[in-house]
């Protein structure tokens, strides 16, 4: 498979999105920063594959199964600093198992480097609770500001002064 060129993070989850719905191992690597050491932590407990070798094996036992894993994803929050690009993304999930679609959170890392944006971190999570319907799900509102702090995604609206932990904080504290 040719070298995608993906000129922003959210191309290239996209582009992942729908290799992963086909079950094309090539064109699901082609989306990974395979020479920076990537990872993938799935929903289920014991579910992490690290290195190039280990994504690859990961993908391989997915796609090895029955049915295919169809992911919709449209509520996403994005920060860029520099070559490194993070976000959360909410939406819902399908499972090859499964008949109806399952809420589903998604946290990644992208790299940049001469040859586009790759993933480097997909962290998965199946929800089992929402505070209200899927697609109800509500993302701080313009403008704000993404920074990682400690290994945590921290959002701070630019009308209050302190920093609330993304994703994470009550909808009345919002």
């Amino acid at each position: 498979m040719p070298c995608a060129n993906y000129p922003s993070p959210s191309a290239v989850l996209d582009a992942l999105l729908q290799a992963i719905k086909a079950r094309s191992l090539p064109a699901t690597l082609v989306c990974f920063a395979l020479q920076a050491d990537p990872a993938v932590l799935g929903s289920e407990r014991g579910e992490l594959a690290r290195g190039q070798e280990a994504v690859e094996a990961f993908f391989e036992r997915i796609y090895g199964s029955s049915g295919a894993y169809q992911f919709d994803l449209p509520n996403r929050v994005l920060a860029t600093h520099g070559d490194v690009a993070w976000m959360v993304a909410e939406g819902t999930v399908v499972e090859p198992t499964g008949a109806a679609a399952k809420p589903y959170r998604l946290t990644a890392v992208f790299i940049r480097s001469d040859i586009g944006w790759r993933i480097s971190l997909w962290s998965g999570s199946s929800l089992s609770v929402l505070e209200g319907p899927v697609g109800t799900f509500r993302l701080p509102r313009p403008p704000f500001e993404l920074r990682l702090v400690w290994g945590r995604i921290m959002w701070r609206s630019v009308a209050r002064s302190a920093w609330l932990r993304c994703l994470g904080t009550p909808s009345a504290a919002r």
